[in-house]
C-alpha cells in the first residue's frame, strides 16, 4: 500500500524544448505553485526564468535539472532569489565550454517551494 502524506511542498514539473537561439518552452506536467514563469534570453545559452517574487520565496525553494536527450550539453539551473530562476546550457565538445542554443531537448526541469 502506497500512503501519501501531504507535506505542503508545492512543485511545477516539466520539460523544457528548445529551437535554435528561439526561447525554450516549458511543457508543464504538474503546478501546484499555481504561477508560470516569463522566460527571457540573456544570452546564448542564458535563460532567465520569471515568477511573481511571492510564488518562489528565498530559503524555501529548490531547483534541479536534468540532462535531456542531448549529451553534449551541460544544462545548470539556480535559484537567484526573488523569483527569479537561471538555466544555462553549455557545449561540452568545444575547446572550452561555452553558453549554447538549441540544447535544450526533453530536458526536465523541477522547482519545489517548501512551506
Amino acid at each position: 500500500m502506497i500512503k501519501i502524506i501531504d507535506d505542503g511542498v508545492k512543485v511545477l514539473r516539466g520539460l523544457l524544448t528548445q529551437y535554435g537561439d528561439s526561447l525554450p518552452t516549458l511543457y508543464i506536467l504538474e503546478n501546484t505553485i499555481g504561477a508560470v514563469p516569463r522566460i527571457e534570453r540573456a544570452a546564448a545559452g542564458d535563460y532567465d526564468f520569471k515568477f511573481p517574487p511571492e510564488a518562489l520565496p528565498g530559503m524555501k525553494t529548490l531547483v534541479f535539472i536534468g540532462a535531456g536527450q542531448n549529451t553534449d550539453i551541460l544544462c545548470q539551473a539556480a535559484f537567484l532569489g526573488d523569483g527569479w530562476i537561471t538555466v544555462v546550457t553549455l557545449d561540452m565538445t568545444a575547446p572550452v565550454p561555452s553558453g549554447t542554443d538549441n540544447g535544450l531537448n526533453q530536458t526536465s526541469l523541477e522547482i519545489r517551494v517548501y512551506p
